[in-house]
């Protein structure tokens, strides 16, 4: 938890402070190395081109990691966005076959909730603002499961039934599982 303060800044003020430091410790050490040069016998193969090729093969390597991870963790967050949109589409639809004493409210319920789960770009700058949004998206999650057993309790309890429930389910696990990335 000794990092969660940096969480509260920009991703481009993060990564402009490293930069800077990242650029500063190399400035530093080739002056060092320059100052050593006059010591050292071979100063062409001497610790100095050694530790700099070094270092900028270590920066190019850590460099390279970053940016796998950082296009591996876009391609999973648009893959979960749209399977997300794809199980709220689901059961919108078999919502849309339930008997009506409950499917206006189901469905209601179920756009409510969804739009709990579209995120703006920008909206939550602080903790306390991702909180209060995910109690209002866990508070609609709630109202989706209790007019989901309304509507299974209002009806037979046949295929529909369960196929409206496991669409429900999948919603639910989904933004579960988003929960615990």
């Amino acid at each position: 938890m000794a990092l969660a303060p940096i969480y509260n800044y920009p991703i481009w003020a993060v990564g402009l402070i490293f930069i800077v430091i990242l650029t500063t410790t190399l400035e530093l050490g080739f002056r060092v190395g320059l100052k050593k040069r006059e010591t050292w016998k071979d100063a062409n193969s001497g610790g100095g081109a050694v530790v700099l090729s070094s270092m900028f093969a270590l920066m190019g390597l850590v460099l390279a990691f970053t940016y796998s991870i950082g296009v591996n963790h876009y391609d999973a967050s648009k893959k979960a966005v749209i399977i997300e949109a794809n199980e709220l589409s689901t059961a919108f639809l078999k919502a849309n076959l339930v008997a009506e004493p409950g499917r206006t409210e189901l469905k209601t319920i179920l756009l409510d909730y969804a739009r709990t789960r579209v995120f703006r770009l920008g909206a939550y700058r602080t903790n306390e603002e991702r909180k209060t949004a995910l109690m209002i998206t866990l508070d609609k999650q709630a109202e989706l499961w209790m007019a989901t057993t309304h509507v299974v309790d209002q009806g037979d309890r046949g295929p529909m039934s369960s196929s409206l429930v496991a669409a429900i389910n999948d919603v639910i696990a989904d933004m579960e599982a988003d929960l615990g990335q």
